[in-house]
């Protein structure tokens, strides 16, 4: 890959994503680094808690972190893989925080992104690093420092994320045309319902009505009713942009 990428999706089980990451076995002739990643993720999820905990409404689930993958061209230095991802990661929360007015100092974003736990995989042909953001962030106000859900998931959060890490659309659009053509009906078929599956991945856990909905999709998905299930999809989009 000679151009930088951003993925940026949900995870269903955080416990088996890292694991998976930490796993040297497979992820062969790459050096393996992180910052302290384990007590990390458990503290965004006492953060997550917390949040959950001053609710009115007991309802509904209690926010996951999400994951983000940036990769850069070959031969970059980890030092520089470091670098630049932290870079983008302080840009993008200060984009965030002047949108939802969480009145955060430069400062206080720098710390709060070393904060988000991370596992690098370097290799020179391949660099890149997984990060799990958060979707409850500190907000300050009127001297106090408070907590604010915000789905960062939506177009209007990540859009900026994607410009700044020069995430190129129109490639990845080619590319997945590509794969798409090289693959039997029988195998594009499955390739369709993993990408309905990650879609709606995007919209879990944001309140009861909508988990419902997605239950919906996911028996659609099991009987192969794929058009049905993407319809619906495309209603959830359009009433969550």
């Amino acid at each position: 890959m000679d151009t930088n990428t951003c993925i940026f999706r949900g995870v269903k089980s955080i416990d088996k994503y890292i694991s998976y990451l930490l796993d040297e076995s497979k992820h062969k002739d790459q050096e393996i680094f992180h910052n302290d990643v384990i007590s990390k993720t458990e503290y965004l999820f006492n953060v997550s808690n917390k949040w959950k905990s001053l609710q009115s409404s007991t309802k509904g689930h209690k926010p996951k972190p999400l994951s983000l993958v940036l990769s850069f061209p070959p031969n970059i230095s980890k030092e520089d893989l470091l670098l630049r991802s932290f870079g983008i990661l302080e840009k993008w929360i200060i984009k965030i925080s002047q949108m939802e007015n969480l009145n955060l100092t430069n400062d206080e974003i720098k710390s709060l992104v070393k904060q988000f736990p991370f596992v690098g995989h370097y290799k020179k042909s391949n660099p890149h690093i997984h990060f799990l953001v958060p979707k409850v962030f500190p907000i300050r106000t009127d001297e106090s420092i408070d907590l604010k859900y915000i789905n960062i998931y939506k177009f209007k959060y990540s859009n900026p994320l994607f410009q700044l890490s020069g995430w190129n659309l129109k490639d990845k659009i080619n590319t997945e045309k590509n794969r798409l053509k090289q693959k039997s009906l029988k195998s594009s078929e499955v390739y369709l319902k993993d990408k309905l599956y990650d879609e709606i991945d995007r919209y879990r856990n944001l309140n009861n009505k909508l988990d419902k909905f997605i239950k919906l999709i996911e028996k659609d998905l099991e009987r192969g009713h794929t058009q049905k299930a993407q319809k619906k999809i495309e209603k959830i989009i359009r009433r969550n942009r």
